[in-house]
């Protein structure tokens, strides 16, 4: 975690699975070619964790946890219904890793997940998707994937030669997490929300397919990622 501060700064170190035994699934990680970087022992609870190097195939750094106590996976409303999370919800819908490569980084991810390789999706006509980034109107070309797990949606992007805050994340950063996405109602009442609170919008545009619309917001300064805001049409 140090090094990764030191050398790349604030954001996401990684992302996390678990597993039922470290000790069997952790040698298939490293047959497959990810060594371990990191491992320790929980401090709170009865568990373990281990940092793999999938760094160069999957973008991010990939951990195993295994604990003895079952996690809490989904939201459970509070009674009082004052009492909100700041955009309506607390669920983290998507995850998205900005690619050079889309094929190669889409084959490593269905190797990880054990999944079919989806089917990739181009960016759809300027005239659908409206895409302004920074103010100005862009192609936005790119192409992407998306893998549903049983708790987020990890989206691959590899972005085309226009304009876009995928390219400027790619050509400033290079490969790794781009944002963060929540689905939300009312998009254009949190976009405000969010001005108001010193986060700018950066690019906005509708689906590919124009069954919705996304926003993503400067939230780098306080929350180390960019926040989309998403919004689904009723079909």
């Amino acid at each position: 975690m140090r090094e990764f501060l030191d050398t790349v700064g604030e954001g996401i170190h990684h992302i996390a699975f678990d597993v039922d035994s470290i000790q069997k699934r952790l040698p298939v990680m490293e047959k497959s070619g990810y060594p371990v970087l990191q491992t320790g022992e929980f401090t709170s609870s009865d568990g373990r964790y281990v940092y793999v190097d999938t760094l160069d195939d999957h973008k991010t750094l990939v951990e195993l946890l295994e604990s003895a106590e079952p996690r809490q996976t989904v939201w459970e409303k509070p009674e009082d219904d004052s009492v909100q999370p700041l955009l309506g919800t607390n669920k983290v819908e998507q995850l998205a890793i900005v690619v050079k490569d889309l094929d190669a980084a889409a084959d490593a991810y269905c190797r990880l997940l054990d999944m079919e390789k989806p089917s990739i999706i181009h960016s759809g006509s300027p005239e659908v998707t409206n895409v302004i980034y920074k103010g100005k109107p862009t192609e936005g070309k790119s192409r992407y994937i998306f893998f549903n797990t049983p708790l987020i949606q990890i989206e691959l992007i590899e972005p085309g030669d226009s304009p876009s805050t995928w390219k400027h994340h790619l050509e400033t950063y290079g490969e790794g997490v781009h944002h963060i996405s929540f689905v939300v109602k009312d998009m254009d009442e949190k976009m405000k929300m969010l001005e108001k609170m010193g986060y700018p919008v950066i690019q906005t545009g509708n689906f590919y397919n124009g069954k919705g619309r996304y926003a993503y917001m400067d939230t780098t300064s306080t929350y180390k990622v960019i926040i989309e805001l998403l919004e689904r049409f009723d079909t």
